[in-house]
């Protein structure tokens, strides 16, 4: 009688604990089963033409209609899918759709324009709980793109850095065709690189503009790690509905030389006493320093690429820089500063314009060590990436009145020094 009293009470536990996990659901923290559902919702929205960024206050979405510059779609077709599941919807007249009893979990969406309505399909994840409804986009918002729009016009209007390591930016991001702002954009649609400090993008808002004709910009609140640079290069890529875009910005400190990598290791000094060992009837004209493969190399200045120099591991890239004022040399003053950015993988090309903080190519790997050659060298162009320096008579030459060795000079106390001149126009500068 007790067994069989004790087997009523484990069956009873074990249907209770069942109840319990059903009714638990994706959001109870119980763990998504087959059960678990939610809903997602958005609205669809078209921009009407190119008066969308000049028609107003763009107010927020309602049920009676969309914000100044864009008017609802309707008859889009919506589809989720999540593992084998899948889950459709139509977009009424105001442009807005409600999925409901969707498996909970990462959901795929696409919505598909009406046949002929010339706009972008669009494509985006979200994660889909029990409770409240999951919304696309910015407050449930997406707008599609123009089926003209081959790519995003991008642009970074500011960067506060003022609460480091905090960064928050600034950006416009429009649909190039009808010049209306592009809608519903999230962390996942933005990638930003900078010339030193890591960064993870913690969220994505938007806010209006103030003035006569105010739109709508998107705030990319980010994260860096390591030390405030005195300049600092953002880097921002955009992406939204198969069409990517770019835009970058230096703010800082701009009246010194950037570090052309983030590490200040020096491995062999400009005039190396040894490097005529590994190099007989050389001398070191650079510093090499430290930097593993693949580093981002960057633009110490603005300046423009004059040429990309390939001497197998030692290829490197020639950029002209200026200084405000004259440099007095043997051969007569001069504003021009030609680096050479060695042991480098370029990722710029001759004529180019660079701005400071500029990536300019990755590290790449030497038999010597993995670094970055510098040398910098006032008022001659450079034209050969390895064997620059010439011993005479056995010995490195000695500088001349100007501190100059056959034009060279040592790149860590120039930069430590000197300044770029940052009103000079590399555009109008022949190579």
């Amino acid at each position: 009688m007790k067994n069989i009293s004790a087997r009523i009470s484990v069956l009873f536990y074990l249907v209770i604990l069942a109840i319990s996990v059903i009714l638990t659901g994706c959001g109870g923290g119980g763990g998504s089963t087959s059960s678990s559902t939610g809903s997602l919702e958005g609205y669809v929205l078209v921009p009407i033409g190119s008066q969308a960024l000049s028609a107003g206050t763009f107010v927020a979405l309602s049920k009676d209609g969309a914000p100044a510059g864009y008017e609802p779609l309707a008859s889009a077709s919506v589809q989720a899918t999540i593992g084998q599941k899948s889950y459709s919807a139509v977009t009424g007249a105001d442009g807005h759709f409600l999925i409901s009893e969707v498996q909970c979990g990462r959901v795929t969406v696409r919505i598909l324009p009406p046949a002929n309505s010339f706009y972008l399909n669009f494509t985006t994840t979200i994660d889909v709980t029990s409770g409240t409804p999951a919304q696309i986009g910015q407050g449930g918002q997406v707008s599609l793109l123009s089926g003209n729009a081959h790519s995003l016009s991008t642009t970074i209007n500011s960067v506060d850095t003022k609460n480091w390591p905090s960064v928050i930016l600034h950006v416009t991001v429009l649909d190039p065709t009808t010049n209306a702002v592009v809608m519903g954009m999230t962390a996942g649609n933005f990638n930003l690189q900078t010339n030193g400090p890591g960064v993870n993008i913690t969220g994505v808002s938007t806010e209006m503009t103030t003035g006569a004709n105010p739109y709508r910009v998107y705030v990319v609140s980010t994260i860096m790690s390591g030390s405030k640079p005195d300049c600092l290069r953002a880097e921002l890529s955009s992406t939204y509905s198969g069409r990517t875009g770019s835009a970058a910005m230096s703010v800082g400190n701009l009246s010194k030389f950037s570090p052309a990598v983030s590490s200040t290791q020096v491995l062999r000094a400009f005039k190396d006493p040894n490097y005529a060992t590994l190099y007989p009837g050389k001398w070191h004209e650079g510093v090499d320093i430290s930097a593993s493969v693949g580093t981002r190399v960057n633009a110490v200045s603005k300046g423009k690429v004059i040429a990309i120099l390939l001497a197998d591991q030692d290829t490197g890239v020639v950029v002209k820089h200026r200084l405000p004022a004259p440099f007095n040399t043997a051969g007569g003053p001069t504003q021009d500063i030609y680096v050479l950015y060695g042991c480098v993988n370029p990722s710029v090309a001759v004529q180019d314009v660079v701005e400071t903080g500029q990536m300019i190519g990755t590290i790449r790997s030497h038999s010597n060590g993995t670094h970055l050659h510098l040398a910098v060298r006032i008022g001659d162009t450079i034209t050969t990436a390895w064997g620059l320096g010439t011993l005479v008579g056995g010995s490195i030459p000695a500088a001349d009145a100007y501190g100059l060795t056959d034009g060279w000079i040592d790149p860590v106390s120039f930069f430590a020094t000197k300044t770029p001149d940052n009103d000079w126009d590399p555009t109008k500068s022949a190579l």
